[in-house]
C-alpha cells in the first residue's frame, strides 16, 4: 500500500521542466562520505509537544562526547547527530536505550542516499532479563540462541555467566512494531518450563510506537486506549488483554505504568536516563 507521500506523488502532474532529471556527480565525495559515516539519525517517539532546544541540550549533556556533537532538525521529531569521533558515535549507538522525558529515542546510522521522509524506525535496543532460567542453561551459546527469539542478539552480561544468579541479562535489538514477548517455553530434558522476561527501563511510549505511523491520529496509547484494533498496535492490546489476570479489562488502568505489570509485560524500571 502506498504511503501518503507516495499517493500524493502519484497524483501529481509534472511540468516539462520538472520531468527533467538532474544528475550531477560531485568530485571529492570522500569528504562527505566520511562525515556521514560519523552521523546518526534519530526519532523521538512522542505525539506531545516538547522543548526541542532542551532536548538537544539534554542529549549533549548525557552523552558528553569528547569531540562534541552537532544536533540539527530534519523533520518533525527527526534529528541528525553529527559526531566528530568514531569512538563517540559508537559509544552512543552501542550503549543501548536512550530517552528524553520518558519518550524513546530511536537511533540508527545515517544513510546518505535516503531522504529524511524515507527513513524508517522499527528497532530499539534493550537489556532484557531472562528470569528463572535453569543454572545449566546459563551459557553464552544458550543466551545467544534464546535472545534470537526476542530479536537480534547483541551481547550478554558476562558477569551473569561467572556464577549462579537469579537472571541472565542479554542486550537485544527488538522489532518494536511487534508485541513484546512476556516469556518463552523452553525444553529441559523431558520437561517444558516457562521462562519470563523483564525489560529494563522500558520507556512509557514504547507500546505506542506503531500507532505513530499506522494510526491517523497518532493516539498516545498509554493514556488513551487505542481503539483501532485493525492496526498492529490494536493487536498488541488484544494480546495484553488476553493475558491479564482474571481476564479483566479497565481502560482507566492504562493511565498508570503499574498496569503493565497487571497485563503480563514486566518492566524492571521506567526512567529517562
Amino acid at each position: 500500500m502506498a504511503t501518503g507521500l507516495e499517493a500524493e506523488w502519484n497524483r501529481m502532474t509534472l511540468t516539462e521542466a520538472e520531468e527533467e532529471v538532474f544528475d550531477f556527480e560531485e568530485s571529492g565525495a570522500e569528504t562527505i562520505d566520511a562525515q556521514i559515516a560519523l552521523c546518526l539519525v534519530g526519532k523521538l517517539l512522542t505525539n506531545n509537544q516538547f522543548n526541542v532546544e532542551a532536548f538537544k541540550s539534554t542529549m549533549k549533556n548525557v552523552w558528553r562526547p569528547t569531540k562534541g556533537v552537532v544536533v540539527n532538525d530534519l523533520a518533525r521529531n527527526l534529528f541528525s547527530f553529527q559526531f566528530f569521533s568514531q569512538a563517540d558515535k559508537d559509544a552512543v549507538l552501542n550503549d543501548g536505550r536512550w530517552a528524553f522525558d520518558g519518550n524513546l529515542l530511536l537511533l540508527q546510522q545515517m544513510d546518505g542516499n535516503k531522504q529524511p521522509s524515507e527513513i524508517e524506525f522499527s528497532v530499539a535496543r534493550f537489556w532484557v532479563k531472562v528470569c528463572d532460567l535453569p543454572m545449566k542453561k546459563k551459557t553464552y551459546a544458550y543466551a545467544e540462541a534464546l535472545a534470537s527469539k526476542l530479536g537480534a542478539f547483541v551481547e550478554v552480561d558476562e558477569e551473569d555467566l561467572l556464577a549462579p544468579s537469579k537472571y541472565l541479562k542479554v542486550k537485544v535489538d527488538i522489532d518494536i512494531t511487534k508485541p513484546l514477548l512476556r516469556g518463552l517455553r523452553i525444553r529441559v530434558g523431558d520437561e517444558l518450563k516457562w521462562i519470563p522476561f523483564k525489560y529494563v527501563k522500558l520507556p512509557e511510549f514504547c507500546y505506542a510506537v506503531v500507532c505513530w505511523d499506522m494510526c491517523i491520529e497518532a493516539i498516545p496509547c498509554i493514556k488513551i486506549m487505542c481503539r483501532r484494533l485493525n492496526c498492529s498496535m490494536g493487536h498488541l492490546f488484544v494480546a495484553l488483554r488476553q493475558s491479564a489476570k482474571g481476564g479483566g479489562w479497565r481502560t482507566s488502568g492504562w493511565k498508570t505504568r503499574k498496569s503493565f505489570w497487571n497485563l503480563g509485560v514486566e518492566i524492571e524500571a521506567v526512567g529517562s536516563g
